[in-house]
């Protein structure tokens, strides 16, 4: 998931178009009876909490279509995170009022934070549909806590006109199954006149999402991996992903767009230009890329096709690329009903199980589905090349990172970015980080 704020445009158009609630449920002592008064009328009234402020509007359209077609006598009342808050502290902040609503919509490190005032969810139907790579993210003590709402990922992105247009030849993905294949191809794309990659400078796609991959690959915990670096029972100089990784990052650095001046990219204008317009061929980033990039595929670029080739680290990145659920609802288990919880669970079957549901969740919201059974997929080449990779199981999850680890580690990589560092004392200083993180427990 991108770590950077929406654009103030994006902004203010998200904040005209949603309705910014004060309270979410009725009052303490109010809520219980409200509810069993709506379910004896024949009628659940629940409320749901959006953290994702860019699919605000077609949530809203989504649930407006969930109230007026459901047969239970369910009416949702939507309310979206103010963009002076987190959802952390809007949580909090309903709950210590006695006011939370039924629907949570957080990150799935949130979890463990409300483990204990959320429903378990195990023995729900649409558990089952989940598709397996995903199920362990919603747990917490072997039991299901979360609804997985939306799944996202990243690799190294290629533009396919672009390549073909350089290299005067059809371009088959399948074809590049390693680092020395890559280069030969940069190579022949360079000569073509066309930068070979681009490389974002930014501290978040740099040591969230690209350095990551080192420890979301070191057994079945990354947790636990980040415990071996802080005691110093474990190394990056001994990890054989990140070698790899860096490998990369030097072949990318050296056929790099912004190479005379790594730090001048920008995530939100020359970058998502240059890929959809026949500036650089590839370039590391994920899904959440494609409404930066969309606006640029116009004219001669109007039907590139976009998709994701792997890492190539090690023998674990050469087929698969990182993906993993980013959003997860949860359900109040402190103030709601037994009716409403189960209304809750209602609205989840429909967006997992329900035509309508699935077309809004992946048509017009934009979503990729954690469901095996997704009719819908978001309608461009990145997201349905994802989708290609989570369907054949070759997919690697997302690293929990968090505390001050992606503006400090990110600065470091930075500095190797520019020359400033060289491998070891980079290697040095992201082993001396984690060995001093008060995040690491």
């Amino acid at each position: 998931m991108k770590r950077t704020r929406i654009t103030s445009m994006a902004l203010a158009s998200v904040l005209a178009a949603s309705t910014l609630l004060a309270g979410c449920g009725q009052t303490n002592t109010a809520s219980s009876t409200a509810g069993s008064t709506a379910a004896a009328s024949g009628k659940v009234n629940i409320t749901l909490l959006n953290s994702k402020s860019e699919i605000a509007k077609p949530l809203e359209k989504a649930v407006e279509t969930f109230n007026q077609t459901n047969k239970d006598g369910i009416t949702i009342t939507m309310s979206t995170v103010s963009a002076s808050s987190t959802v952390d502290e809007t949580m909090m902040s309903k709950y210590a009022s006695g006011n939370p609503c039924t629907i949570n919509m957080v990150d799935p490190t949130n979890i463990a934070s409300y483990v204990s005032k959320s429903a378990d969810l195990s023995s729900e139907s649409w558990v089952s549909k989940i598709s397996p790579s995903f199920t362990s993210t919603l747990e917490n003590g072997g039991k299901v806590y979360a609804f997985p709402f939306a799944v996202e990922g990243d690799g190294l992105i290629y533009n396919k006109n672009t390549i073909e247009k350089a290299t005067g030849k059809t371009f088959d993905p399948s074809t590049v199954k390693s680092l020395s294949d890559l280069e030969a191809l940069y190579k022949k794309i360079q000569a073509g006149g066309v930068a070979p990659v681009q490389i974002s400078h930014d501290d978040w796609s740099l040591a969230s999402h690209y350095l990551a991959y080192s420890y979301v690959t070191q057994g079945k915990s990354d947790a636990d991996y980040y415990k071996k670096l802080k005691s110093g029972e474990a190394s990056l100089k001994d990890n054989t992903v990140y070698n790899g990784l860096l490998n990369l990052l030097d072949l990318n650095g050296k056929y790099n767009i912004y190479k005379s001046s790594p730090m001048s990219s920008d995530y939100n204008t020359s970058d998502p230009k240059n890929i959809a317009t026949g500036k650089a061929a590839f370039w590391f980033n994920g899904v959440w890329v494609m409404p930066n990039v969309s606006q640029f595929l116009t004219g001669d670029h109007a039907k590139d096709e976009l998709g994701f080739l792997p890492l190539f680290a090690d023998s674990k990145t050469s087929d698969s690329i990182a993906a993993a659920v980013t959003k997860v609802m949860l359900v109040d288990n402190t103030k709601s009903t037994p009716e409403q919880r189960k209304a809750a669970n209602t609205f989840f079957n429909w967006l997992a199980t329900d035509e309508a549901g699935q077309k809004a969740l992946g048509t017009d919201m934009g979503i990729i589905s954690a469901f095996k059974d997704a009719k819908y997929i978001p309608d461009n080449s990145l997201a349905k090349s994802l989708v290609s990779y989570i369907n054949a199981g070759k997919t690697i999850g997302f690293a929990n990172l968090s505390g001050d680890y992606s503006t400090k580690v990110g600065a470091f990589v930075q500095q190797y970015l520019t020359g400033a560092m060289n491998k070891d004392t980079l290697t040095k200083s992201i082993d001396s980080y984690f060995q001093s993180a008060a995040w690491v427990k």
